[in-house]
């Protein structure tokens, strides 16, 4: 019982790191991007 409730929380907690990493790395992939057109122009 307790073994799957912390597979299930590991999993969980997994799912958000991944989705912190994907949100931070579109961040700095868009920033870059505007900073690359800003210098550009």
């Amino acid at each position: 019982m307790y073994q799957a409730l912390w597979n299930q929380f590991y999993i969980y907690k997994m799912t958000v790191l991944q989705k912190k990493i994907k949100n931070t790395a579109y961040q700095k992939k868009k920033n870059i991007t505007e900073n690359f057109e800003k210098r550009g122009k």
